[in-house]
């Protein structure tokens, strides 16, 4: 019985609940029949169990795997469902998918994958792999064949992948890092081994490792950097390491590169090919070759740059290795840094720039360094310490921070053919250095000396040409004893040739020195026993004196030949009949002057050209004035000039004009097709010498400048306040920058300026103080910064819009209506001819207009209430609405007469019905004051008092149907 009474509360309170919500109109379920708890903007259950994009790949967790056999390998193929049957590449075992993390075995730790001792085909690959560093590899194979390693991810082990007595095996397009010594590490007899394509970094050691008789191995297009140590090893401290192909990789942040290390006689780091890889950002070396052992390697093609430490590293006595053909840039070190070397060893063709010293040589013999392109170092060859028997010959070295070439504390070395110009210091600097010999060498516009000798002896120079330096040609100092200057070119310097110092017995003989600013031979100090003979003087200290001055004492000037001073020669013998007067404290005098230079005391030669006009990249057209500098044929030949173009695209030339004696050719470019050229210009002598310089590219072009097209306005339109004129860009064919002026006119003759030196192709014009009609048009005009103009107008005029506000229309009250107490004034929308937002004013008038009343201002609406029950009755009214803008437009609009009334009384009643369980009505009755315009009584809308009664109605048939159910049970009596 409490039980049916508990029932039939909990029941009853339900109905009540269910009726108190119904009569307050709270659904229980929502209108789209989802449940309400669920909060708005949640995704449902099913949308959030998608895995997110670019997730990581499923893996399937797997104890490590160990192979040792051919029969384990096909065991283990079967129990783990793995594809193939391991007889061919085709149907090779495939490992794949696997997550396997290394595990202690009780004795150690056992690599993710280990296999030995098979010949099975298999692929592992798709697997992620964790060892443990110093004690576990990530994957280990060992005496086997045919294995690939594809595509898996490698971290946290000792090596990642250590392949040790294999054959045929192939590691290719793996991530692997943190390794604790290797990435990769390939050793003991294994041969025709494939490392490419993978990605390695931060491995703590090397990232590649090859070493104990590792052959025939490809390294190629790895991705390495971070390396603490080196980013490929080849390792020959225990067993040989030669004939491995180390190509196309990219390396960086690591400390050496590449290193090559064979420390041990017999046990050789040979024959290795390391080309075309790019190399950046190390520390050491971008590729080191060190060691006694380490012979016959040939590094080619590679390039290497913005290293802290060396280019390429030649070291410990490594012998007859190649470096050719590399481009190093921006080393911190040296270009190319070879120390301790005796052999045969060749540096050549490479280039070489932005490093402190391009190539330094340190205790090196048998070095052979040439045909290198030195650019823009500090210092571009440099022989130190005990470096003897090299051969440095045809390098070209210039722009040099300091000097060209220095050789310090060297002797016994050949020097040929080499080209240094325009170093910041001196061309060439020996320092302390004996018994070297420079043949053909040509050093020029250096700041200080051509050539700078100081306490060095017995040095040659023999055939060198010298000119343009901002001091000396050749300068000789300190206690420099014994050199020789023979059949050399001394020009255009300051001095030609000077000796200072305790310089003494030296000779210059059999030598040009021409056009040089001040003296040719200038002898100072403690200068003595120096000669100076059968030397030809040209043009030198003109109109200052002698071409020769001698401040030292017992130099024996003789046989020269002074070109101011050739005569009178009476015998005739060839001899001048007057000696040639030397200045200087030492009165020394030539006492056989030549009347003409004697047989091979000139070299020679055609002084340099350069073409001055077209100087720089550029565009030109039209005619164009070719200019260059003259030549000198130092044997006074007749030279005449060939002008020459060819299109950059091309390797061949054309002439354009030959057997010219000017240095300069007006050229009409118009007679080629448009495109870029190089000028060349080429001096000859009579006896066919020859001397040629070529321009920068430049392109032929005709100037034009395209026509801006207008956008906007363009014709037909009607514009209010601003409007953003618009214009297509100008190119000029010249690529000079361009700007705009935008002007106005209303009659297409007289334009007015908007605005001038435009950049960007719009414009916001504000038209407000213009008058608004039309015949309006614009003018875009182009110009680039040489004077062409492009223009274009508006198609068709356009229209200035006037200003206005249209007038508002009173709509109640009405004319003739009578009303009273609380009114709604409205009127219609007033529009803004410029689209400005409209507000409003309302007034009131009872004397036809004389006087105005505010009503209400700064109005949005189209209406506003209106108050009556204070103004006298029975008066006439009229209602003023002024529609008005922010900036000034206004118009207003008034109403008819009409009559405001007295006030009535309206008694409205409300029924309003409740029914319960037993039902009852209620009557009430309100009093409501309203003027005669407005709604009589208050009460919800119609429809939702449906609503409200329906939901009453469908309460009371629930409770009844309820008890029938309840006394039908009998639950309730």
């Amino acid at each position: 019985m409490l039980r049916e009474r508990r029932n039939t509360k909990e029941i009853l309170s339900l109905v009540c609940a269910f009726l108190i919500l119904g009569a307050l109109g709270i659904p229980m379920f929502r209108n789209d029949g989802s449940d309400p708890r669920q909060l708005e903007g949640s995704l449902p259950k099913n949308e959030k169990t998608h895995a997110p994009p670019n997730a990581e790949p499923a893996y399937t967790s797997h104890a490590p795997i160990l192979i040792a056999s051919n029969a384990a390998f096909d065991s283990q193929a079967v129990s783990n469902g793995w594809s193939g049957d391991g007889l061919t590449p085709e149907t090779a075992y495939v490992i794949e998918g696997y997550s396997i993390t290394s595990t202690a075995d009780g004795g150690g730790w056992a690599a993710p994958i280990f296999i030995t001792g098979t010949t099975r085909y298999f692929i592992i690959q798709n697997n992620l792999l964790a060892g443990v560093s110093d004690q576990a590899e990530g994957i280990y194979l060992e005496n086997l064949q045919h294995g690939t390693i594809l595509l898996n991810d490698i971290h946290s082990a000792r090596h990642g992948v250590f392949v040790r007595s294999c054959a045929d095996v192939s590691v290719l397009n793996n991530t692997i890092w943190d390794s604790s010594q290797s990435g990769v590490r390939v050793r003991a007899s294994s041969s025709n081994i494939n490392v490419s394509c993978n990605t390695l970094y931060d491995n703590t050691y090397q990232s590649i490792w090859l070493d104990e008789d590792t052959s025939n191995i490809d390294v190629t297009h790895n991705t390495i950097y971070g390396s603490n140590e080196n980013g490929i090893f080849l390792d020959g401290r225990i067993s040989s390491c030669g004939y491995n192909n180390i190509a196309f990789n990219t390396i960086s942040g690591c400390q050496d590169g590449v290193l090559l290390y064979g420390n041990t006689p017999g046990i050789m780091v040979m024959e290795n090919d390391l080309h075309n890889n790019t190399i950046s950002n190390c520390s050491g070396s971008g590729i080191a070759i060190r060691g006694e052992a380490s012979v016959k390697n040939r590094v080619t093609g590679n390039t290497i740059y913005d290293n802290t430490g060396h280019g390429v590293y030649l070291a410990e006595l490594t012998e007859a290795n190649n470096v050719t053909e590399n481009g190093i840039e921006n080393c911190t070190g040296y270009g190319i840094y070879c120390k301790g070397l005796d052999g045969k060893n060749r540096v050549y063709d490479n280039g070489i720039a932005d490093s402190t010293i391009g190539v330094l040589i340190e205790d090196v013999v048998g070095l052979e360094v040439f045909l290198n392109t030195l650019d823009s170092n500090g210092y571009g060859i440099y022989l130190k310490t005990g470096s003897s028997g090299n051969n440095i010959t045809t390098n070209q070295v210039c722009n040099c921070i300091h000097t060209g070439l220095v050789v310090e504390s060297s002797d016994d070395n050949m020097f040929s053919h080499n080209d240094l110009f325009k170093s910041g210091l001196d061309g060439v600097l020996l320092n302390k250095s004996d018994n070297n010999d420079f043949q053909g060498i040509t050093t020029r516009n250096s700041t200080q000396h051509g050539i700078a000798v100081v306490d060095s002896d017995g040095n040659t120079f023999n055939q060198s040409i010298v000119y343009g330096n901002g001091d000396d040609g050749v300068h000789f100092g300190g206690s420099s004893a014994l050199n020789n200057l023979t059949s050399s070119l001394i020009s255009f310097n300051r001095l030609g040739a000077e000796l200072v110092g305790n310089s003494m017995g030296n000779r210059l003989r059999n030598s040009t020195l021409l056009n040089n600013t001040e003296y040719g031979l200038v002898l100072n100090g403690s200068s003595t026993l120096n000669e100076g003979k059968w030397n030809a003087f040209f043009s030198n200290n003109k109109n200052s004196g002698s071409q020769a001055y001698d401040g030292g004492s017992s130099n024996p000037i003789s046989y020269n030949f002074w070109d101011e001073w050739t005569s009178p020669d009476a015998e005739p013998d060839g001899i001048v009949d007057v000696p040639y007067a030397i200045d200087g404290s030492a009165e020394n005098e030539d006492p056989y002057p030549l009347a003409i230079p004697s047989i091979g005391t000139t070299v020679h030669y055609l002084l340099p050209i350069s073409i001055i006009s077209p100087s720089e990249e550029g565009y030109l057209y039209g005619d164009l004035t070719v200019e260059w500098s003259s030549t000198y044929d130092t044997l006074g030949h007749t030279v005449n000039y060939t002008l020459y173009y060819s299109p950059t695209s091309s390797v061949g030339w054309t002439v354009i004009a030959d057997d010219l004696h000017t240095t300069s050719y007006v050229w009409d470019t118009t007679m080629v097709p448009e495109g870029e050229y190089l000028l060349r210009v080429v001096a000859n002598c009579s006896e066919e010498l020859s001397v040629e310089c070529t321009s920068t590219a430049f392109t032929v072009r005709e100037h034009v400048l395209s026509e801006p097209t207008l956008g906007y306005p363009n014709g037909g339109e009607l514009i209010n306040q601003t409007a953003t004129i618009t214009w297509s860009t100008s190119v000029d064919s010249w690529d000079h920058d361009v700007d705009y002026t935008i002007e106005y006119s209303t009659n297409g003759v007289d334009w007015t300026l908007i605005a001038e030196d435009l950049v960007s192709t719009s414009l916001l014009w504000n038209t407000t103080e213009l008058p608004r009609v039309s015949g309006y048009t614009i003018r875009v005009t182009a110009d680039c910064s040489e004077g062409l103009t492009a223009i274009d107008t508006s198609d068709n005029s356009f229209t200035l819009n006037p200003h206005s506000v249209s007038v508002p229309e009173i709509l109640s009250p009405v004319s003739g209506s009578n009303v009273s107490g609380q009114i709604q004034i409205e009127w219609t929308s007033s529009v803004d001819s410029w689209s400005h937002e409209v507000n409003y004013d309302a007034y009131y008038s009872n004397n036809s207009g004389g006087i105005w009343v505010e009503i209400a201002i700064g109005l949005s609406d189209t209406s506003c209430p209106w108050d009556t029950e204070a103004l006298t009755p029975g008066s006439e009214y009229i209602i003023r609405v002024r529609a008005y803008c922010l900036d000034g437009a206004e118009s207003i609009g008034t109403s008819d007469a009409f009559t405001i009334e007295s006030p009535t009384t309206t008694t409205t009643t409300t029924t309003t019905m409740t029914t319960t369980t037993s039902t009852t009505s209620t009557t009430t009755t309100s009093t409501t004051t309203t003027g005669t315009t407005s709604t009589t009584g208050t009460g919800p809308p119609t429809d939702m008092g449906l609503i409200y009664i329906f939901l009453i109605a469908l309460g009371a048939v629930g409770v009844v149907i309820i008890i029938l159910v309840l006394r039908h049970r009998r639950i309730i009596g």
